[in-house]
């Protein structure tokens, strides 16, 4: 995705987009039709909610931003 999106200037948001970074990822185009489906669940509308509001308790200001875990679990924004 990061590739598509930084590197190609690919709009992730097009399904067509999205369909090509899944099928990089899972190897087909009907796995990456399955997840891109699911993705549709309010099971992962869930967790996509609460990742966004852990980004911004850690700081996250823009995208891409990454956080790391140090080895003993300590974080680290830098790495």
């Amino acid at each position: 995705m990061y590739e598509s999106t930084w590197v190609q200037w690919g709009e992730p948001t097009k399904p067509e987009n999205m369909l090509a970074i899944l099928r990089t990822v899972v190897g087909s185009d009907e796995e990456a039709r399955k997840v891109l489906e699911r993705t549709k669940t309010d099971e992962v509308k869930k967790v996509l909610t609460q990742n966004t509001e852990q980004a911004f308790k850690d700081g996250a200001f823009g995208l891409p931003y990454f956080v790391g875990e140090l080895f003993g679990g300590e974080m680290c924004e830098a790495c």
